[in-house]
């Protein structure tokens, strides 16, 4: 890393920030549009599930 601009660090994270908001932008646009899909099947899991799963990883 020696020798290389210090701020280059900073310009990485920004331009992945800028991806990152990107895709949640054109995720929430296909949200608000596609409420159609949610007739697909879906997953259908216990209300306990993550209370269950917690209690069997800490070894009880």
């Amino acid at each position: 890393m020696k020798g290389k601009n210090p701020l280059h660090l900073f310009v990485t994270v920004r331009d992945f920030l800028a991806m990152v908001d990107k895709v949640c932008v054109e995720i929430a646009r296909g949200t608000c549009r596609g409420e159609q899909r949610e007739s697909r099947n879906a997953v259908k899991l216990p209300p306990n599930f993550m209370s269950y799963r917690w209690r069997s990883d800490s070894g009880g």
